[in-house]
């Protein structure tokens, strides 16, 4: 009996990418190859988060695979309906990848028109309405952008009933309920995706961020301190840190109004997790800034300038880091300073940042009367 399967044999390769391009050159009248090289492909572009040009270029290496895949005759050679839908559902999937939602979406629509049952392509197509969604809510467009997460939920809903067990459909409609302000709904679907995938450190962090949302503090402060007494890596360390710090930091803005009894002890708590992530990995320079945005915000700019200072020296091309320096700089009436950072950060940013306009203005404001 033949029991040769590619699982049995890819061992013998440098690796899955190599073992596929050989299958691709070997049988070129497959699509399994094909397909299981554009799902490596997915999986390294996977690694890097949305926009990123090394995700951009393997989603489009990705697309060219599967394409290339879809393109054998099924009147002349054995291609099965479902190596055709799952050719298609990677074709979409690298589209999603590179940032093309409304390509994306139409892809996932036409895999739908042909396999209706299929939940891949309902997950799918939830994600890009998901994500258009929040594009709309960013821009002020909250009537459109709570239509197109309600129509998410729908289709992640839909995925889930085709796999009720996905950990990722979990995840995502979860995801989906915490935008529409329903954490409290969002979680046992959340918590059941990281029970489900234990390792899988965004759904870990997506369910504490739920956690906050829902005011379950306990809950969150005991999950977070679960990640750190697992966690060896001091970088993992560091970004747990940066996101707790990132939470807090958000809702002692939401605080603020209510006074210092309210804000206080969330601002504190966020100050803390900033400086410890720092300490975890001195290379973080978004905790760096973290923590000079907790001592601007408890009204002690004069501590803020030094870890200020540090972060935009490491990143002098980062706006947001400028821009706190200058602000802290400009209130304590060291005018000259200000204006050096801005023309460092001239000199180092890309030439068409979109705040280039509006630094060149205030510069031109400190060179007048003062």
């Amino acid at each position: 009996m033949n029991t040769w399967s590619a699982a049995s044999t890819t061992s013998s390769w440098a690796d899955e990418a190599t073992f596929f391009r050989w299958g691709m050159e070997a049988s070129p009248h497959a699509m399994l190859p094909f397909n299981e090289s554009g799902r490596v492909r997915l999986a390294e572009a996977g690694e890097f988060p949305p926009g990123h040009p090394e995700r951009i270029r393997l989603a489009e290496e990705a697309e060219t695979i599967f394409s290339a895949g879809l393109e054998i005759r099924a009147d002349e050679w054995v291609i099965t309906s479902v190596d055709r839908l799952q050719g298609n559902l990677g074709v979409a999937t690298a589209l999603f990848y590179q940032g093309l939602l409304d390509v994306a979406e139409d892809a996932y629509r036409q895999i739908l028109d042909h396999w209706p049952g299929s939940f891949q392509a309902l997950h799918g197509l939830g994600s890009c309405l998901a994500e258009r969604g929040l594009a709309e809510l960013e821009a002020g467009r909250t009537d459109a952008g709570v239509a197109l997460l309600e129509s998410a939920l729908v289709e992640h809903t839909g995925a889930l009933e085709g796999a009720p067990d996905w950990s990722a459909a979990m995840h995502a409609k979860g995801l989906v309920l915490v935008r529409l302000g329903r954490a409290a709904e969002a979680l046992p679907l959340l918590e059941r995706a990281a029970a489900i995938e234990p390792d899988e450190r965004g759904f870990v962090f997506d369910l504490a961020q739920a956690y906050w949302e829902a005011g379950r503090m306990d809950s969150f402060a005991a999950l977070i301190q679960d990640i750190l007494d697992r966690e060896r890596d001091p970088r993992q360390r560091a970004e747990v840190l940066f996101r707790a710090g990132a939470l807090g930091i958000a809702r002692a803005e939401g605080l603020l109004p209510q006074g210092q009894a309210a804000y206080r002890p969330v601002l504190e708590a966020a100050l803390d997790s900033f400086q410890r992530a720092v300490r975890e990995d001195p290379q973080r320079y978004d905790a760096l800034q973290g923590v000079a945005s907790c001592y601007e915000m408890g009204g002690q700019p004069e501590l803020a300038l030094g870890p200020a200072r540090q972060a935009f020296q490491a990143r002098p091309f980062e706006f947001i880091f400028a821009q706190t320096l200058f602000r802290l700089q400009a209130a304590a009436g060291r005018f000259e300073e200000a204006r050096q950072t801005l023309e460092i950060w001239l000199r180092a940013a890309p030439e068409e940042d979109p705040a280039r306009p509006f630094v060149v203005q205030t510069l031109r404001e400190l060179q007048g009367p003062r």
